[in-house]
């Protein structure tokens, strides 16, 4: 007989508000809704919405959440380098921090965690809009991770955004290039 074991994935996305961190973290726990029993979905913000610090945990799992409070995550994005330091030590040993490098000052400290650095501002503004970096750093996160099929986000998205088929096209296109990315120059493995 052989025994199924849960699958669970957890992520903490920080940055500053407007930088799309709760966007991204909807998605995750939307798209998480159709392929586990059990989502989490806690974002927060501070006083100011755009321009203060932003950040949200996702946990999405075939078991029970026992907790809401996530203090480390397998995955930690920071969609804005000047929060990094905020956010390094929440990253659970062995997991991976993705990091935006434009503007990125610190160094990170730890050396048992994977650290993934992403010119996310830089490949979006390629795509054809900067506002897209958000979508480039969760196509990075989605080849690392393999928490969820690129499909199944697409299809969230075309649903969310679908009345405005120009984001459609642009945010699709910055999530490809991100999953390009991870794959052609952070060492990812393509699934399959």
């Amino acid at each position: 007989m052989t025994v199924k074991t849960a699958v669970r994935h957890d992520a903490i996305l920080g940055g500053l508000g407007g930088k799309g961190v709760l966007t991204i973290g909807q998605l995750i726990a939307e798209v998480g809704l159709k392929r586990f029993q059990h989502v989490l979905y806690l974002p927060a913000h501070g006083l100011f919405m755009r321009g203060g610090l932003a950040e949200c945990s996702v946990i999405i799992s075939d078991e029970k959440i026992a907790s809401l409070l996530l203090s480390q995550a397998e995955a930690v994005l920071i969609l804005e380098p000047s929060v990094l330091k905020q956010f390094e030590q929440r990253v659970q040993p062995g997991g991976i921090l993705i990091v935006e490098t434009a503007g990125l000052k610190d160094k990170v400290d730890r050396k048992d965690i994977k650290v993934l650095p992403v010119p996310g501002m830089e490949i979006a503004a390629a795509v054809g809009d900067g506002r897209t970096a958000n979508f480039v750093h969760f196509g990075v996160y989605l080849a690392a991770t393999r928490a969820l099929p690129l499909d199944l986000v697409e299809q969230e998205m075309e649903a969310r955004f679908g009345e405005r088929a120009n984001v459609v096209k642009l945010n699709r296109e910055a999530l490809r290039q991100g999953v390009a990315y991870a794959q052609d120059k952070l060492g990812i493995k393509a699934a399959g």
